[in-house]
C-alpha cells in the first residue's frame, strides 16, 4: 500500500473517506479523499481564528505529499458597555461601534459624540477607558461613561441668581447635569440707582432637575419718585387721596398732586404756588 505524507499547520476538522474526524499531520494512503472543514477555532474566549483560504482545496485525494496551509484572520472580541449609541472612526471609516469581533490590527478611534434620546435631554461622553484610541490586539473592555443633562429654560425680564449645587451664581438657560440642586433668590435688581424690579413670583422656586424643565421669573417694574417740598404733599394715588413723599413706586401708577394750602398753626399757612409736574403716569424716574 502505497502512502504519502500529509502535513497540515495544527489539527483540524473534516472527513476523511466520507467519516468525520481529526485530521493531523501523519502518512495517508493513496487514494484517500480529505475534506477540510472551514472552522473558526477559538483558542480561548475571547480571541479565534477564521480560516479565509485552504490550500490545495478543500477536498483533495492523496495522490502524493501535500502540505496543506491555512490563511487565517486573528479576531479579538471587543466589549462596548456604554449607556449610549457609540460612534467611532474603524480604520478610517465612521460608523456605530458595537459589541463583537474585531480583526487584530484594526484601529479605532471613539468619537465624542453628545447623544439626545428626546428633546430637552441629552448624554455627554465625559470619558472613555481605557482609551479613546487603539489598536485591537488582544480583547478589549471599553467602558464608555456619560453625565445626564437636561436642558432649563429660564424666562425672565432680570438676571436670576440662584444657589446652584451650594454655589451661588447667575441662572441662565442652558445645559444642567440630572440631579442637580437648584434653589432662586428673590432678589431686587437695580438696573440704575433710581429704577428696580421686585420679583412677585418665581415657579418653581427650588427644585431638583430630573426633566426639561421652564423657570418663570416675574417682576414689578418700580421708580423712585423724589418730593421736594418744604411742607407735606398730598395727593390722588391710583385714585386713593394719600400723602405723598419720597419713595418706590410702581411702573404705570398714577399721581394727581393736590393744590392743598398746609396750616401749620392758627395763623400760619403755606400757600403752594407752583406742582411740578402735577399730574403724571410713573414710567420713568422723577425728581
Amino acid at each position: 500500500q502505497i502512502q504519502y505524507y500529509i502535513s497540515v499547520p495544527f489539527n483540524l476538522t473534516g472527513y476523511v473517506n466520507g467519516v468525520k474526524t481529526t485530521i493531523s499531520s501523519g502518512w495517508y494512503n493513496a487514494g484517500t479523499v480529505i475534506q477540510i472543514e472551514n472552522v473558526t477555532y477559538y483558542p480561548c474566549k475571547y480571541e479565534r481564528y477564521v480560516m479565509i483560504s485552504i490550500k490545495p482545496s478543500t477536498v483533495f485525494v492523496v495522490d502524493s505529499p501535500i502540505n496543506v496551509s491555512i490563511n487565517f484572520i486573528t479576531q479579538y472580541y471587543v466589549c462596548v458597555k456604554s449607556p449610549v449609541p457609540v460612534y467611532a472612526i474603524v480604520n478610517g471609516t465612521n460608523t456605530t461601534f458595537a459589541s463583537g469581533w474585531y480583526n487584530a490590527g484594526t484601529t479605532i478611534q471613539i468619537e465624542n459624540v453628545t447623544y439626545y434620546p428626546s428633546e430637552g435631554e441629552r448624554c455627554v461622553i465625559v470619558t472613555v477607558y481605557p482609551s479613546g484610541s487603539f489598536t485591537v490586539n488582544s480583547a478589549i473592555d471599553l467602558n464608555v461613561i456619560t453625565v445626564k443633562q437636561y436642558y432649563l429654560i429660564v424666562n425672565s425680564p432680570i438676571p436670576v441668581y440662584a444657589i446652584i449645587n451650594g454655589t451661588n451664581t447667575t441662572l441662565v438657560t442652558g445645559w444642567y447635569n440630572a440631579g442637580t440642586k437648584i434653589a432662586i433668590e428673590n432678589i431686587t435688581y437695580y438696573p440704575s440707582t433710581v429704577e428696580r424690579y421686585v420679583i412677585t413670583q418665581i415657579s418653581p422656586s427650588t427644585f431638583i432637575l430630573t426633566s426639561p424643565l421652564t423657570v418663570s421669573v416675574k417682576a414689578l417694574q418700580q421708580f423712585y419718585v423724589s418730593v421736594s417740598s418744604a411742607i407735606p404733599v398730598y395727593a390722588l394715588v391710583n385714585g386713593t387721596n394719600t400723602t405723598l413723599s419720597s419713595g418706590w413706586y410702581n411702573a404705570g401708577t398714577k399721581i394727581d398732586v393736590e393744590n392743598i394750602t398746609y396750616y401749620p398753626s392758627q395763623g400760619e399757612r403755606y400757600v403752594i404756588t407752583q406742582i411740578c409736574p402735577s399730574s403724571l403716569i410713573i414710567n420713568c424716574l422723577l425728581y
